[in-house]
């Protein structure tokens, strides 16, 4: 789906917004919203793609946490070693969404690609938790078994929070393409 350029500054901006919203859970634990972090990454790579927005998205992100963790009142065990991969994890994000937008096309067969793509939660889900738990194991014991346990301790709130976004996302980007196609069905019989 082609976007203009303000159509692409009102949509940054608003992923921008939900990013600062709910990020930090400050404003989000009122609200009962979950972090919409994994799925603004993701769909900022489906729609903005360029690589200079990732870079704009990830300085946010340190940004919020940065003021959580200096006026905020989250502790600064936020920011350890460990913190540097979410670089990775928000970059997976990002490219699996970019990806996906060159393989995308307005048909049923793209849903499989589209599935694909989703997966890449697992992934940043494994550079997030699994440094955490790798590089900040407060026990000191590090083992197969208690990595995949601390993956799946965390696992089911990511996936809960990603898709609470992209549930949402995903149902207005297809009543947009179905109301666009419509209107310009020339545009899309052409691809």
């Amino acid at each position: 789906m082609k976007l203009s350029k303000p159509q692409l500054f009102a949509l940054g901006a608003v992923l921008a917004v939900l990013v600062t919203v709910t990020h930090s859970q400050h404003f989000a634990t009122q609200l009962h919203l979950p972090p919409a972090t994994w799925a603004a990454f993701f769909l900022g790579g489906f729609y903005l793609s360029r690589l200079s927005l990732l870079a704009v998205g990830l300085l946010l992100v340190a940004a919020i946490d940065f003021v959580a963790m200096t006026w905020g009142g989250v502790t600064e065990a936020t920011f350890v070693p460990a913190y540097l991969f979410m670089v990775p994890a928000y970059s997976v994000l990002w490219v699996a969404g970019r990806r996906f937008a060159r393989l995308y096309t307005p048909r049923w067969s793209t849903l499989p690609y589209f599935a694909l793509s989703l997966t890449s939660i697992l992934a940043a889900e494994f550079f997030a938790s699994g440094s955490f738990y790798l590089l900040m194991n407060p026990q000191g014991v590090i083992s197969p078994m208690g990595l995949w346990i601390y993956l799946v301790t965390w696992l089911p709130e990511t996936l809960q929070s990603f898709f609470f976004w992209m549930a949402p996302a995903t149902l207005l980007h297809a009543v947009i393409t179905v109301l666009r196609l419509r209107s310009h069905p020339e545009s899309y019989l052409q691809k």
